[in-house]
């Protein structure tokens, strides 16, 4: 029996728009999910420094998270990165838009 649902999140090991440390934030997502007992795969697609790679790794491995190292291909996965800022842009490329996405105040994407 496989679930339909799952979690999936990026984790970029290097300086990020105002998070703080997402290594951390991912480890506390994920025991947060465990404490209220949900079953949920979650899936972490992972890009940093090769230094950091393996300490990284081990650590959400060892909270639950399935880890999918990207390292090796960060110019692919910036290739495919194409967020959306504005309700706007969101229409004219077809793309899902949230209202009320304090996110998509966001300027550190492509292109910044």
């Amino acid at each position: 029996d496989h679930p339909k649902v799952a979690v999936f999140a990026v984790l970029a090991d290097q300086p990020h728009y105002g998070c703080g440390d997402l290594l951390l934030a991912a480890a506390m997502l994920r025991c947060s999910a465990a404490v209220f007992g949900s079953r949920l795969p979650f899936h972490l697609i992972y890009q940093g420094p090769s230094e950091l790679a393996a300490h990284s790794r081990r650590l959400l491995r060892a909270v639950g998270w399935t880890v999918h190292d990207m390292s090796a291909r960060a110019a692919w996965m910036k290739s495919i990165h194409k967020p959306v800022f504005t309700e706007a842009e969101a229409k004219a490329q077809g793309r899902r838009w949230v209202a009320n996405n304090s996110v998509q105040s966001r300027v550190d994407g492509p292109g910044v």
